[in-house]
């Protein structure tokens, strides 16, 4: 039985990403324990920033940030909604 050992180099082509992530040929995005990246409004969760991370752990992460986007969204409309008046 032959086993291969196939390694992949990551580099984004895009912006945002390369902000993100921790260099390259490392795709994983550095965040928060809430799962925030270092770009007001951008969240990273499950596979995208822990490598290691299994289907469980990595949809976990993806509920266990859903509150805090949606208290973020709240807390910007409230703020324009202030400014507003």
């Amino acid at each position: 039985m032959r086993f291969w050992n196939v390694e992949r180099e990551f580099e984004s082509r895009r912006a945002l990403l390369k902000v993100l992530v921790r260099g390259p040929g490392y795709p994983i995005a550095i965040v928060d324990a809430g799962g925030q990246t270092s770009r007001p409004g951008v969240w990273a969760v499950g596979n995208a920033s822990n490598a290691v991370a299994h289907l469980a752990h990595a949809a976990a992460a993806g509920t266990n940030v859903g509150p805090l986007v949606m208290v973020y969204l709240l807390e910007r409309e409230v703020d324009a909604r202030r400014r507003a008046r």
